[in-house]
């Protein structure tokens, strides 16, 4: 979300209790939200927010739903640190009282994958912040696969045309 009105009248809806509905822009939490994906946001209060969680936030101007990667304090008084999974670098320690709200299902070509339940929160806990390790890693060995598909086997040396040619004259 861009414009300035866009921004406040999420930020607003949010704020009154009700959920979200936005399309999501860049590609900082990619694989996990594409550029386009639909995202339904619930309203939470920053202090419920937890390891894992994709939370929504106001920052320079824009809505930014990253990952908490890590929590110090307790309640209200918490402060958060986030990240985007495709990201190198976390962004800066908060004030958990910032957080809107959680993205609790993503929508992509019509398919709808739900992060709301139990077994996807604790894998998002324990994967989320190797995130950015996982998808260099599939990238590392798509390379691979491709390598070896291309590998071409040695020509053979001049004067040898291999078992059963015939030199042709």
């Amino acid at each position: 979300m861009r414009h300035r009105e866009t921004i406040v009248w999420g930020e607003e809806i949010l704020l009154s209790g009700r959920t979200l509905r936005m399309h999501a822009e860049g590609v900082s939490m990619f694989p996990r939200i594409c550029p386009g994906d639909t995202l339904e946001i619930r309203p939470i209060a920053g202090a419920k927010a937890e390891l894992g969680d994709v939370v929504v936030f106001c920052r320079g101007g824009g809505l930014v739903a990253h990952r908490v990667i890590a929590r110090e304090g307790l309640g209200e008084h918490a402060r958060l640190v986030t990240k985007g999974d495709f990201l190198e670098g976390s962004d800066p320690e908060f004030d958990c009282s910032r957080v809107l709200g959680r993205v609790v299902r993503i929508e992509r070509n019509g398919r709808i994958v739900g992060l709301e339940s139990p077994p996807r929160r604790a894998l998002a806990r324990f994967l989320g912040p190797l995130a950015v390790r996982r998808h260099l890693l599939r990238l590392g060995l798509l390379v691979m696969r491709r390598t070896r598909r291309t590998h071409r086997p040695r020509s053979a040396p001049p004067g040898d045309h291999g078992a059963g040619e015939e030199k042709a004259r």
